[in-house]
Protein backbone atom coordinates (compact mmCIF):
# COMPACT_ATOMS: atom_id res chain seq x y z
CA UNK A 1 0.00 0.00 0.00
CA UNK A 2 2.70 2.58 0.86
CA UNK A 3 4.68 1.87 -2.25
CA UNK A 4 1.48 2.28 -4.27
CA UNK A 5 1.37 5.82 -2.96
CA UNK A 6 4.74 6.69 -3.46
CA UNK A 7 4.28 5.41 -6.73
CA UNK A 8 1.22 8.21 -6.94
CA UNK A 9 3.04 10.79 -5.57
CA UNK A 10 5.86 10.42 -7.76
CA UNK A 11 3.62 10.36 -11.32
CA UNK A 12 1.95 13.10 -9.57
CA UNK A 13 5.11 15.44 -8.48
CA UNK A 14 6.36 14.23 -12.83
CA UNK A 15 3.25 15.75 -14.37
CA UNK A 16 3.15 18.66 -12.43
CA UNK A 17 7.24 19.54 -12.83
CA UNK A 18 6.96 18.45 -16.71
CA UNK A 19 3.54 20.44 -17.79
CA UNK A 20 4.16 23.84 -18.35
CA UNK A 21 0.95 25.60 -17.23
CA UNK A 22 1.48 28.29 -19.92
CA UNK A 23 0.99 26.18 -22.88
CA UNK A 24 -1.50 26.58 -25.04
CA UNK A 25 -2.77 23.92 -27.76
CA UNK A 26 -4.79 23.56 -30.91
CA UNK A 27 -5.83 20.44 -32.56
CA UNK A 28 -4.59 20.17 -36.17
CA UNK A 29 -6.05 18.29 -38.62
CA UNK A 30 -4.45 16.78 -41.83
CA UNK A 31 -6.11 13.95 -43.99
CA UNK A 32 -9.09 13.75 -42.00
CA UNK A 33 -6.65 12.93 -38.93
CA UNK A 34 -6.73 14.93 -35.79
CA UNK A 35 -3.29 15.80 -34.12
CA UNK A 36 -3.52 17.54 -30.59
CA UNK A 37 -0.64 19.59 -30.39
CA UNK A 38 1.12 22.25 -27.95
CA UNK A 39 1.43 25.46 -30.04
CA UNK A 40 5.31 26.79 -29.78
CA UNK A 41 4.76 30.51 -30.69
CA UNK A 42 7.45 32.23 -28.62
CA UNK A 43 11.18 32.13 -29.39
CA UNK A 44 11.86 30.41 -26.01
CA UNK A 45 9.25 27.46 -27.00
CA UNK A 46 10.78 27.32 -30.14
CA UNK A 47 14.31 26.37 -29.16
CA UNK A 48 13.08 24.22 -26.60
CA UNK A 49 10.60 22.56 -29.15
CA UNK A 50 10.17 18.81 -27.91
CA UNK A 51 13.63 18.43 -26.34
CA UNK A 52 14.06 16.32 -23.03
CA UNK A 53 10.81 14.81 -23.61
CA UNK A 54 10.94 10.48 -23.68
CA UNK A 55 7.41 10.45 -25.22
CA UNK A 56 5.08 11.74 -27.65
CA UNK A 57 1.31 10.07 -28.23
CA UNK A 58 0.36 9.16 -31.77
CA UNK A 59 -2.08 11.73 -31.82
CA UNK A 60 0.46 14.64 -30.11
CA UNK A 61 2.56 17.03 -31.82
CA UNK A 62 4.14 20.68 -32.06
CA UNK A 63 2.71 23.32 -34.25
CA UNK A 64 5.32 25.86 -34.62
CA UNK A 65 3.69 29.35 -35.83
CA UNK A 66 5.43 32.36 -36.89
CA UNK A 67 4.15 35.91 -37.96
CA UNK A 68 6.63 36.01 -41.07
CA UNK A 69 7.07 33.69 -43.49
CA UNK A 70 10.85 32.62 -43.28
CA UNK A 71 13.48 30.17 -43.76
CA UNK A 72 13.65 28.48 -40.21
CA UNK A 73 15.99 26.20 -38.98
CA UNK A 74 15.39 23.23 -36.72
CA UNK A 75 17.67 21.24 -34.60
CA UNK A 76 17.29 17.33 -32.77
CA UNK A 77 19.20 19.22 -29.87
CA UNK A 78 18.19 16.82 -26.64
CA UNK A 79 15.83 15.09 -28.58
CA UNK A 80 15.07 11.29 -27.35
CA UNK A 81 12.84 10.39 -30.32
CA UNK A 82 12.85 10.61 -34.12
CA UNK A 83 10.43 12.39 -35.51
CA UNK A 84 8.52 14.00 -39.15
CA UNK A 85 9.23 17.57 -39.68
CA UNK A 86 6.10 18.88 -41.85
CA UNK A 87 7.26 22.21 -43.46
CA UNK A 88 3.47 24.58 -43.99
CA UNK A 89 3.59 27.84 -45.46
CA UNK A 90 0.12 29.35 -45.03
CA UNK A 91 -2.21 26.25 -44.27
CA UNK A 92 -0.46 23.66 -46.85
CA UNK A 93 1.91 21.62 -47.11
CA UNK A 94 4.98 22.48 -48.70
CA UNK A 95 7.42 19.81 -47.58
CA UNK A 96 8.34 16.97 -45.14
CA UNK A 97 11.37 15.79 -42.91
CA UNK A 98 10.59 11.86 -42.11
CA UNK A 99 12.39 10.02 -39.72
CA UNK A 100 14.80 12.85 -38.39
CA UNK A 101 16.79 10.28 -36.23
CA UNK A 102 18.54 11.56 -32.73
CA UNK A 103 21.79 12.54 -32.96
CA UNK A 104 24.68 10.14 -31.76
CA UNK A 105 26.43 12.76 -30.07
CA UNK A 106 26.39 16.79 -29.96
CA UNK A 107 28.86 17.18 -32.56
CA UNK A 108 26.11 15.34 -34.72
CA UNK A 109 23.79 18.13 -33.73
CA UNK A 110 22.59 20.03 -36.97
CA UNK A 111 19.91 22.09 -38.38
CA UNK A 112 17.40 21.12 -41.01
CA UNK A 113 15.89 24.36 -42.96
CA UNK A 114 12.42 24.32 -45.63
CA UNK A 115 13.66 24.91 -49.19
CA UNK A 116 11.13 27.76 -49.11
CA UNK A 117 10.00 30.31 -46.83
CA UNK A 118 7.39 28.74 -44.51
CA UNK A 119 5.23 30.25 -41.55
CA UNK A 120 4.43 26.94 -39.40
CA UNK A 121 5.84 23.48 -38.83
CA UNK A 122 4.21 20.51 -37.41
CA UNK A 123 6.57 17.90 -35.67
CA UNK A 124 4.88 14.54 -35.15
CA UNK A 125 5.95 10.85 -34.00
CA UNK A 126 8.24 9.19 -36.95
CA UNK A 127 6.36 7.87 -39.52
CA UNK A 128 2.90 9.26 -39.00
CA UNK A 129 3.61 11.04 -42.48
CA UNK A 130 3.84 7.90 -43.95
CA UNK A 131 1.03 6.34 -41.81
CA UNK A 132 -1.60 9.00 -43.36
CA UNK A 133 0.27 9.69 -46.51
CA UNK A 134 0.89 13.03 -45.95
CA UNK A 135 1.87 14.73 -48.86
CA UNK A 136 3.07 18.27 -49.71
CA UNK A 137 -0.41 20.10 -51.54
CA UNK A 138 -1.84 18.77 -48.08
CA UNK A 139 -3.98 21.13 -46.49
CA UNK A 140 -3.91 21.41 -42.81
CA UNK A 141 -6.96 22.65 -40.67
CA UNK A 142 -6.36 24.18 -36.83
CA UNK A 143 -9.07 24.44 -34.62
CA UNK A 144 -9.61 24.34 -31.28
Amino acid sequence: MILILLILIVVVIAVGVFKNPSTSFTNVTIKNHLFKVEIADTPEERQIGLSKRYYLAEDGGMLFTYTDKGIYGFWMKDMYFPIDIIWIEDNTVVDILKSVNIPSTEKDVVAFYPYKPINKVLEIKSGLSDTFNIQPGDIITISD
